[in-house]
């Protein structure tokens, strides 16, 4: 692993130095390429991950590119993008979002980024915060730990007839890592351009959390009758285990040169974000939140993109336990460690830890383009490697970076680019510990 993060930090450093030349904007080639004024994408979802199971809906894109040879035209990936979501799986995951994007805000060039979200989710993840949980496996309530998730669940989630409790003709444990959470928001971020690539963030997020533990409840599933027994949340009661308002404000600095920020081929992104959650915004909590990140992206023979990102964040206060997987990045919030975009492999929130890192290198080959009807699809064949760990306090990653403690997984796949700015992936991906299947919008490293 030490051999890994320093080839990767040596090549981060190279790659620095060759693509920060760049002016982040699209090659003539592909700028002749993008289409002019309104138009509409969009698509049934149809999506899948081991996770949250089968999900389904439909996400309609309404695009402005404005014109050729308006200044804008090949330095910004669309002019304007709304979107409008509907979505849910058979697992009890619901997503329903409602987005604006604009650039050029009012003739200046300033972007805003907004959205209206509803979330609920009934099957929400929780395994323990702090770096005991990249320490240790997956573990039972009474200590017993498992390598494998196939094996955790087995062994302990569909433990049979659990005579602790006795309850003829019901099974317990199934929900112990599980827990229900209702989330709607709203955010909304501006970006202002201070001096050439560099740019400045200011957003707000409003969050109101409401948290439901599984304990004691009674339910069917696949024709057999569960019983929920104590939970981890229940047992641990982690701060914020009572919900409420996660209010944030937020700041940051970007520099960039990419070309095309929905499908990168080329340049440098760099980019931190200070968030602070306060009492007189309105918010139940009170902490304060670190992120840095650095992606890069070098493309061979204008076939072959390597791209990369290496992230740090870190938090201070009386942070609740469902907001310290979140990962403060400039244009989209990830959570993780763990899911579809940070720790491929794992399940969504596996780890999660007051301070986390995160490197992430991948490989996206060009092998088919199509066009007709006025539409362009790409397709491109992509393989990819994560690693990332938990610690307990902001200074450990670099005085007792535990090396050995790092998780790490790696996957393959399709990715499609549609029109150039809708990205829509399919994904396979491998841990020591489980395996996961995404099929989703958008690029992981972004």
């Amino acid at each position: 692993m030490k051999k890994i993060c320093a080839i990767m930090l040596m090549v981060f450093s190279f790659a620095f130095i060759a693509n920060a030349v760049f002016a982040d904007q699209l090659t003539p080639e592909e700028c002749e390429k993008k289409k002019e004024g309104w138009y509409v994408t969009g698509l049934p979802l149809i999506n899948f991950t081991s996770d949250t199971g089968v999900g389904y809906g439909v996400r309609l894109f309404l695009y402005n590119n404005g014109e050729r040879g308006q200044d804008y035209f090949c330095t910004t990936p669309y002019l304007t993008q709304v979107y409008a979501q509907f979505f849910q799986t058979t697992l009890g995951w619901s997503y329903h979002e409602l987005h604006w994007d604009q650039y050029q805000l009012f003739g200046t060039n300033m972007r805003l980024s907004t959205s209206i979200v509803y979330e609920n989710n009934i099957a929400a993840h929780y395994y323990g915060i702090g770096s005991r949980t990249t320490r240790y496996g997956l573990t039972s309530y009474n200590g017993i730990e498992f390598n494998t998730y196939k094996s955790w669940r087995d062994n302990f989630l569909m433990y049979n007839n659990n005579p602790l409790y006795g309850l003829n003709g019901y099974h317990g444990y199934w929900k112990y890592n599980f827990y229900q959470i209702t989330r709607p928001k709203f955010y909304a971020d501006l970006y202002g351009q201070i001096i050439d690539n560099l740019k400045f963030i200011v957003g707000v997020q409003v969050t109101y959390v409401s948290i439901g533990t599984w304990d004691g409840r009674r339910f069917d599933l696949n024709g057999r009758k569960w019983y929920a027994t104590d939970t981890q949340l229940s047992n641990e009661r982690p701060r914020g285990i009572d919900g409420g308002w996660a209010n944030t404000l937020r700041i940051g600095l970007v520099y960039t040169t990419i070309d095309f920020e929905p499908d990168p081929t080329r340049g440098v992104h760099a980019d931190y974000n200070f968030e602070s959650s306060q009492r007189f915004f309105g918010s139940d909590y009170v902490f304060y939140r670190h992120t840095a990140a650095a992606r890069y992206y070098h493309t061979l023979f204008d076939m072959l993109t390597l791209g990369s990102r290496l992230a740090y964040t870190t938090a201070t206060g009386n942070i609740p336990f469902y907001e310290l997987s979140e990962w403060s990045f400039p244009y989209n919030r990830q959570s993780g460690l763990g899911g579809n975009r940070t720790l491929r492999g794992y399940p969504g929130d596996r780890f999660a830890g007051r301070t986390m890192t995160l490197a992430q290198l991948e490989a996206r080959l060009k092998v088919y383009e199509l066009t007709g009807l006025g539409q362009r699809f790409v397709f491109k064949l992509i393989g990819y490697f994560d690693a990332g760990n938990v610690y307990d306090n902001s200074g450990d990653p670099f005085s007792h970076p535990r090396w050995g403690d790092y998780k790490w997984s790696y996957g393959g796949g399709l990715v499609i680019a549609w029109n150039q700015a809708t990205i829509i992936h399919f994904l396979y991906s491998k841990s020591r510990e489980d395996s996961q299947i995404s099929i989703d919008f958008n690029h992981a490293i972004r």
